[in-house]
């Protein structure tokens, strides 16, 4: 294990994940679901992005690649779907069972410890590094941060496209009552008409 990413490190990379990716993700599942809590649709890319992205990105998310540390095997090999679920799955049903304890604990074990690992770098066998990946060269490495920016547009045009959708929507249900509201003023015009033309005769009979 070489040059170990220390505490700091890895809390400002989780920072900016949470900012960077963690926000776009939350307006857009508020758009989508119209809950501001935790959804479907905000477990699932939460997910997917802590599973797939470091699995295909040499270990690397978009806040580990902008403060320069990655998550790496302790033996060397590549980091896979298999290990990143580890990591990112079952250390969050020890922490759930462990009442959060866990996650101090783990904490603590990143700020003392020697190689910085915490308690689901040992679960998966990994630990997190500042060492560059020899297989990111300049290109792959541009390419990859490209796709990243491509995620990130998409991500923001999909907010577009559902704050349009709301929009529309709105746009729809105010025309909707517009209709029926017009429908129903209609409805007393003409009640009120045909109340006057029975009304009328009998103020004529009176007046002469």
């Amino acid at each position: 294990m070489n040059r170990p990413a220390g505490f700091w490190k890895r809390l400002l990379a989780n920072l900016l994940d949470a900012i960077v990716i963690g926000i776009p993700i939350s307006v857009i599942g508020y758009l989508i679901t119209g809950s501001m809590e935790t959804n479907w649709f905000t477990t699932l890319a939460n997910l997917l992005y802590a599973l797939v992205v470091p699995a295909v990105w040499y270990g690397y998310t978009v806040g580990k690649r902008m403060i320069g540390i990655r998550i790496a095997k302790v033996n060397g090999g590549k980091v896979g779907l298999g290990t990143m679920f580890l990591r990112s799955f079952v250390d969050r049903l020890v922490y759930f069972v462990t009442f959060g304890m866990g996650l101090i604990i783990s904490a603590m074990m990143v700020a003392a410890r020697e190689d910085k690992r915490s308690i689901h770098d040992f679960i998966a066998r990994m630990y997190v590094t500042t060492e560059k990946n020899d297989g990111v060269t300049k290109e792959t490495s541009g390419s990859q941060m490209g796709a990243c920016f491509f995620l990130l547009a998409e991500l923001r045009c999909g907010m577009r496209t559902s704050a349009l959708t709301l929009k529309k929507r709105s746009l729809d249900k105010t025309c909707l009552c517009l209709s029926v509201s017009s429908r129903v003023l209609r409805k007393l015009a003409i009640s009120s008409r045909v109340r006057f033309y029975h009304i009328d005769p009998v103020f004529h009979s009176f007046s002469h």
